[in-house]
């Protein structure tokens, strides 16, 4: 990552304070953190004016060399790079000036400072020699916050170095890369060893690419393909931790673990085709369940991190279009994430990791209760000649571990108070066909009659603020 000014601020904030292991360098360049207040206020006022528009290029030179006395004024064709015309002629900054009004980070020098000491990618500071705002001792300490950081003083060069001597900062720059990111020849690797394949798909952010190769009989054979997706555990680890990193505490999953190559699914129906269907049910009908041992790692690291995992339906897909089934698969789709709920409890998942949340959403509540007591009797009954591992009726795992939201479901809230039935939660949701917007409220004040005050509040909002650390 390479920033420059206000961007090289932003950039060593980024990385120090969130995502120190998304980066394998950073290049920060013409950077500091200690402003006297004179010259804080002479750049803050610069960058504003940049916001408002000048008539003519020449206006918005004059307006920088004022900003940096005492450097070379910086070539006009450079600072038009950072402007578009409008339609009555004049030049509008391309920056967001609400993001520089209510900026602070230029007075956040602890803040900055603690960054500064996290950041554990290898960094090199670049300053323009001529550059009269940042001093050679402003970078020296900033280096001495930074474990391993390099300095680098380009000569003939103020506070546009990168446009005012491009050829050294080139130099620079690629001499950094390659002590510390060194390119490597291509390696053409064979066979199908899953460690190959995922080092092919991280090689694609985003977005549409063509995948290319060659078949048995030398002819080249591709595809366009606009997503990759992958069922590496390893990898849903990495990227779990990424998530947290940048502040995720909720991560929703399929019903069911995924087929083995991640797209195929037996709930594949009417208009939900293959990728979609797979990401709300995975594949019901795999031989795998979330409580076998292979996804013990995965449990862990999510009880570690302390993140919620949520189900948005997927135990049944609705017949979405089909008029005689659809009304029919709608009552299903919400009952039907009884089944890997029930699995997971039997399966003694929450035994094992029992600080782990689980929560089905929109899948109705009313029945939820029926469906612990229910467990509850069968458990008791059956518990002997299955080996079950339990330690406790599967009703306390229902009131400790699960959790269950509902857009219309007055039984939700009558059975709030029974055993399966203490951790619903209202939800609302964008326009279709079956949210309450915009009726919201009329519709809980008819579902609550009867209900108590304090129950409906902890349904409407103390249960959801509490699972999702609101």
């Amino acid at each position: 990552m390479v920033g420059a000014g206000l961007g090289a601020i932003i950039a060593l904030a980024a990385v120090g304070e969130s995502a120190p292991h998304l980066v394998s360098g950073l290049a920060l360049v013409d950077i500091n953190i200690w402003f006297e207040e004179g010259v804080l206020e002479r750049l803050h006022a610069a960058l504003l004016e940049r916001t408002m528009g000048a008539q003519l290029p020449e206006q918005i030179a004059d307006a920088v060399s004022a900003a940096h006395p005492g450097e070379p004024a910086p070539g006009v064709k450079r600072l038009l790079a950072s402007f578009d015309q409008r339609g009555d002629g004049r030049l509008a900054w391309r920056g967001d000036p609400k993001a520089l009004e209510g900026s602070d980070l230029f007075v956040q020098q602890d803040r900055l400072s603690e960054a500064a000491s996290r950041i554990a990618a290898a960094v090199v500071l670049m300053r323009g020699a001529l550059n009269a705002t940042i001093s050679n001792q402003d970078l020296q300490r900033l280096q001495a916050l930074i474990p391993g950081a390099e300095l680098a003083e380009i000569e003939g060069a103020g506070h546009f170095l990168a446009a005012e001597r491009e050829d050294l900062f080139d130099a620079v720059l690629l001499d950094f890369l390659e002590r510390h990111t060194p390119l490597r020849p291509l390696e053409y690797i064979g066979g199908s060893e899953p460690r190959v394949l995922r080092d092919a798909l991280g090689c694609f952010a985003t977005g549409v690419t063509i995948i290319t190769t060659l078949s048995e009989t030398g002819e080249p054979i591709g595809l366009t393909a606009n997503s990759f997706t992958s069922v590496s555990l390893d990898e849903t680890i990495g990227l779990l931790r990424e998530a947290v990193a940048l502040g995720h505490r909720t991560v929703n999953i399929p019903a069911f673990p995924q087929a083995a190559d991640g797209v195929s699914t037996s709930a594949k129906v009417g208009t939900i085709q293959m990728a979609q269907g797979a990401a709300l049910s995975g594949d019901p009908s795999s031989s795998k369940a979330y409580w076998h041992p292979e996804f013990e790692p995965l449990w862990a690291e999510i009880q570690n991190l302390d993140v919620t995992v949520t189900f948005h339906l997927g135990g049944r897909m609705a017949r979405f279009g089909d008029k005689d089934n659809f009304l029919a698969d709608l009552v299903m789709t919400k009952v039907a994430m009884a089944e890997p709920v029930a699995m997971a409890i039997y399966g003694n998942l929450f035994g094992r990791f029992p600080k782990m949340r689980w929560a089905i959403i929109e899948s109705g509540v009313g029945w939820i209760p029926w469906m612990a007591e229910y467990m509850d009797r069968t458990w008791e009954k059956q518990r002997f000649w299955t080996e079950s591992k339990l330690a406790n009726p599967p009703s306390y795992y229902m009131d400790h571990n699960i959790y269950g939201s509902f857009i219309n479901d007055r039984m939700g809230f009558l059975n709030c108070n029974l055993p399966g039935g203490r951790n619903v939660m209202w939800s609302s949701d964008f326009p279709h066909s079956e949210t309450t917007f915009p009726n919201s409220l009329s519709v809980i004040a008819r579902d609550t009659v009867g209900v108590a005050e304090e129950d409906v509040r902890r349904i409407v909002g103390g249960t959801a603020a509490k699972l999702f650390k609101i």
